[in-house]
């Protein structure tokens, strides 16, 4: 166990760390050796046992969590609540999809697919589990974050992050009885909440935004949200200065 001020000089060294890494527009792998986890410390653990854990240590460095590369504790990593004051356990669900697959209906709504049953782009995006036994589904009752990327993004950027509550997490798996079972990214809008990162992100706002601006069917439509993406980028842009301004 660290303290929490330790805690947070780590958080703090892999926020910087992480900034660096994204002003030198590096691949954000780069960081997975040179940042602190909540058991390791930077340059200490082989690569071997780095690499399958990219998707805790870049989320959690995102996030301003620690990453634990320890899988005896079942946690992908932890943060510590001021209000709470207090230590939570959470787990991170890496989800990507290809935008260009991703097409525009009339009303604006996005779906993946060809045919006559696209899957809507809420649906698409999810979190997915293996459950084992009831046992292994209850270990799923902790913080959940739902971490958004597209295989089409040229720059190493997520689209956004998600968190959904524990008990609500694990209220939305028993409703199947499958091994493989999924929440989806509707659930996460609909039951939990966006979380602001340490360090930039596209935005879902953004993302979308892009997407009907370049696709919608309708010129008009087209127009519309040509605005939007415009005034919205000043909006990104504006809490990135600032996350930058934290960072030098």
């Amino acid at each position: 166990m660290i303290s929490v001020d330790e805690y947070k000089r780590r958080v703090e060294y892999n926020t910087q760390v992480l900034h660096d890494t994204i002003n030198r527009n590096e691949n954000l792998l780069h960081i997975l050796d040179k940042v602190y986890t909540y058991d390791k410390t930077p340059n200490s653990v082989h690569f071997s046992l780095l690499c399958p854990k990219w998707a805790d240590i870049i989320p959690a460095a995102f996030l301003g969590h620690l990453a634990i590369i320890d899988e005896k504790t079942g946690a992908d990593g932890i943060r510590y609540c001021d209000e709470k004051q207090e230590f939570i356990e959470t787990e991170y669900k890496v989800t990507t999809f290809h935008s260009e697959k991703l097409a525009v209906g009339v009303k604006g709504g996005m779906s993946i697919g060809y045919g006559k049953k696209p899957t809507g782009i809420s649906s698409y995006i999810s979190a997915t589990y293996t459950i084992h036994s009831d046992g292994n589904l209850n270990t799923k009752n902790r913080e959940t974050y739902l971490c958004i990327t597209d295989a089409n993004c040229t720059t190493h950027d997520f689209i956004d992050f998600y968190k959904l509550e524990g008990d609500k997490a694990l209220s939305a798996l028993v409703r199947s009885d499958k091994k493989k079972r999924q929440i989806s990214f509707g659930h996460f809008k609909n039951d939990g909440e966006r979380v602001q990162t340490v360090a930039p992100v596209v935005t879902w706002d953004l993302f979308e935004a892009d997407q009907i601006r370049k696709k919608h069917p309708v010129a008009s439509e087209r127009l519309l949200w040509e605005y939007k993406h415009t005034n919205l980028i000043k909006q990104v842009n504006s809490v990135w200065e600032k996350l930058n301004q934290g960072n030098t």
